[in-house]
């Protein structure tokens, strides 16, 4: 597993059965010696996973400094408080005061949020789709509101993958070769695993490696970056390119309500304040990352394919009902207004495709995240 891509951590970062200990890298945050309020956040992941090094644990960070030490956050990652399974009642249940939620793993409970995910298999813009997540949630989807409100959260931030590929343990060289095959899906990828002619299979990430290892699957649908995040370079030698669209992170960071009316308005700024670099350094790693993981799996004798048009024409196939297929199951999970929340958010989706298409920095990203979104949350409620 590769190492963390950031530096200068100044987090208490504990792991897995290493609960008892902490780890604190870098200069201590100048302020206050005692902190008024101490957060702490918990990832079904590894701190060294990109989400977590080049997103979470630098947002911390970044929270603790506006704070000038008022504000202390502690990270704890490896499943060892919460899991894809569990993220989400431990949110609303206060084990942790920040989380990720695992949105996949709960379609029962937040239905709306569901609708949402479903409908990424029709975006491959990253940048888009976790602007037009966070503008639609926090501003125009009282429905969205209402759902995290009843599991006692307040949504922070959302963001949103590069589109996912396919990394295979077995070749798959034509449309026909996926009869017959396991694929490790999630989300809306499960729709589209079927309309391939393949059988989709429900595991958790951490499963990947061993299913692909025993062969108890062939593929997993996935980012190039878990190459080197979970080792899966180790099983899977051959990469396609399908671009199946992006999986968004509804609640990339969720909030625990008790603890979000506990805050100071001061305070809940500075959550909002740090959000923008925070998305936007972990959306442009993604990128970096998976050119890098790419480069050095072919080095180890992986074989990657850039897009070809029979994959294209498969995947675009498997996605011709996709709008109408998520609104009947979220209508049918009692989501009253889903068509109207689906095409608004397909709307919302097609401005941000505009508004980012001349976006070239992470810098440029974050501004415009901090300008048409950020800074506009009100944290008075």
């Amino acid at each position: 597993m590769q190492e963390p891509r950031f530096s200068n951590m100044a987090k208490r970062v504990r792991q897995g059965a290493t609960l008892a200990a902490a780890l604190a890298v870098g200069a201590a945050i100048a302020g206050p010696a005692q902190a008024q309020t101490k957060l702490l956040m918990g990832y079904y992941s590894s701190s060294t996973a990109a989400n977590a090094a080049e997103g979470f644990i630098p947002w911390l960070e970044s929270v603790e400094e506006m704070s000038e030490g008022r504000i202390e956050t502690e990270f704890v990652g490896g499943g060892a408080i919460v899991k894809t399974s569990t993220s989400l009642f431990a949110l609303r249940d206060g084990m942790v005061d920040l989380t990720n939620v695992y949105t996949p793993a709960n379609p029962k409970e937040l239905p709306v949020a569901t609708l949402l995910g479903d409908l990424s298999a029709l975006m491959n813009n990253d940048k888009a789709a976790a602007g037009a997540l966070a503008q639609l949630q926090h501003f125009e989807c009282p429905d969205c509101v209402a759902e995290y409100d009843s599991w006692n959260t307040k949504l922070i931030s959302s963001w949103a993958t590069p589109p996912y590929q396919l990394l295979c343990a077995t070749p798959i060289e034509s449309a026909d070769d996926f009869a017959g095959k396991r694929i490790r899906t999630t989300g809306h990828l499960t729709g589209i695993a079927t309309g391939l002619g393949a059988t989709p299979v429900n595991i958790s990430l951490t499963e990947v490696y061993e299913s692909l290892q025993r062969g108890l699957v062939d593929c997993t649908f996935g980012q190039f970056v878990w190459l080197d995040d979970y080792s899966l370079a180790e099983q899977a030698k051959f990469l396609l390119t399908p671009n199946a669209g992006v999986v968004p992170a509804q609640l990339w960071v969720g909030i625990n309500k008790d603890t979000w009316n506990k805050l100071s308005e001061e305070d809940r700024q500075i959550l909002f304040d740090a959000t923008p670099a925070a998305v936007a350094r972990v959306t442009f790693n993604y990128d970096s990352g998976a050119k890098e993981a790419i480069a050095s799996a072919v080095e180890n004798g992986a074989i990657y394919n850039e897009p070809q048009d029979w994959l294209t024409e498969a995947v675009a196939a498997a996605t011709t009902t996709v709008r109408d297929d998520a609104v009947a199951r979220a209508e049918g999970s009692g989501v009253a207004n889903a068509a109207a929340i689906a095409d608004r958010f397909l709307e919302i989706y097609a401005e941000w495709e505009e508004k980012v298409k001349d976006i070239e920095t992470q810098e440029e990203f974050a501004q415009l995240l901090a300008d048409e979104v950020y800074s506009k949350v009100d944290v008075s409620q």
